[in-house]
């Protein structure tokens, strides 16, 4: 019987301003970002993209069994469009995890299961494992314990002066986080969601609640003695 004829067709394409390789086999089209937007440097690489692909589509896309250790390198180095902040944090919980284990401390170790079913879940969609389970408890937050009423909260609230300490404490009681950890927080340890501090047990970090993130949104940070705040 004479050879059927492989109809094969690449072409470069840009989205959202990154070039992409489109590589067809007959019916079959594979796409896949070059993660550049120079169109010189997407020219060169195109070849060896091509030839992947074209290996990918004759042999079928079978997921790899990448290590742990090597699939966290690779998801901290991919393109998720993160802040540099949440970048440093990300790879300190991730790399923490490879050498430590969980951490003790629950705020803390939930954070770390966040982050590690989201390499996971990023890495089965990109084939890089065959599959994974999300781990469970990555919303187990450390409680914390409410000690004043509410009538002792409102006339804590609306007694205490200056307003900018006024909000350092409400921030403290809505936060749960030690005075000394708070009173010279510095910008780069503030996130969306979470502060990361720094105290006698070390670092950790501290989940906040609605009222803790309305607070410290527009406030200017502290940067008071240890006395001041005594």
């Amino acid at each position: 019987a004479p050879n059927r004829k492989v109809a094969t067709m690449s072409s470069l394409y840009k989205n959202n301003n990154t070039d992409y390789l489109s590589v067809q086999l007959d019916k079959k089209r594979v796409s896949r970002s070059l993660h550049t937007n120079d169109y010189k440097v997407a020219k060169a690489i195109r070849p060896d993209f091509e030839k992947k692909i074209l290996l990918e589509l004759i042999n079928g896309d079978k997921p790899k069994k990448t290590p742990l250790r090597e699939l966290i390198d690779l998801y901290l180095k991919a393109d998720h469009n993160w802040r540099p902040n949440t970048l440093t944090l990300n790879t300190r919980l991730l790399k923490g995890y490879l050498k430590n284990g969980f951490p003790s401390h629950p705020t803390t170790k939930s954070m770390v299961i966040r982050v590690l079913n989201a390499c996971k879940k990023w890495g089965f969609k990109q084939k890089l494992i065959s599959g994974f389970e999300s781990i469970p408890g990555g919303n187990n937050y450390e409680a914390r314990t409410r000690v004043f009423t509410k009538s002792e909260l409102d006339l804590m609230f609306e007694k205490i002066t200056p307003k900018h300490f006024n909000l350092f404490v409400q921030f403290a009681y809505y936060s749960g986080a030690r005075s000394g950890e708070i009173r010279r927080i510095s910008k780069e340890n503030v996130f969306d969601d979470y502060i990361v501090v720094f105290g006698k047990a070390g670092k950790r970090v501290v989940k906040l609640n609605k009222q803790a993130r309305n607070i410290i949104a527009d406030i200017e940070l502290w940067d008071y003695t240890v006395n001041y705040v005594q």
